[in-house]
């Protein structure tokens, strides 16, 4: 069906992903998530917990299994872990190295835009130990 954008505000990039920008565009329903969800499996990640998962953030971790169940895969993550369809990436991705606006309908803030594309750092990731490359647009 049509992809409906009115809704958007200029507020935070985590914010405007989460709660205006990608529901708008993902537009999955819960069979759709509960198929995808049906189809992934956690067991890498069960393999790797104990290995790379500070002792401080086990008690407070929702199960792995919780991230690739159909409530899991509703929710909108604004971060590395994001899940979205290739559709919704693209249009957020697009007002990212533009002006924030896309097809006439302003996603976000020019200085949000520009934020996004801001220098990227080397970190560490505390739960997998992996070092890469992050900027504010992840």
């Amino acid at each position: 069906g049509p992809m409906h954008v009115a809704s958007i505000r200029q507020r935070s990039v985590a914010y405007a992903l989460g709660v205006d920008i990608a529901p708008a565009l993902l537009g999955l329903g819960d069979p759709t998530l509960a198929a995808i969800a049906a189809h992934c499996s956690c067991a890498h990640a069960r393999a790797l917990l104990p290995r790379y998962a500070p002792d401080w953030l086990r008690p407070v971790m929702p199960t792995l299994d919780f991230f690739n169940s159909a409530e899991g895969r509703a929710l909108q993550i604004p971060s590395a872990n994001m899940h979205a369809s290739a559709r919704a990436l693209a249009y957020v991705g697009a007002a990212a190295v533009g002006d924030g606006a896309i097809g006439g309908v302003r996603l976000m803030r020019p200085e949000t835009a520009e934020a996004m594309r801001d220098a990227m750092e080397l970190r560490i990731d505390a739960t997998g130990g992996v070092e890469y490359a992050m900027s504010q647009g992840g």
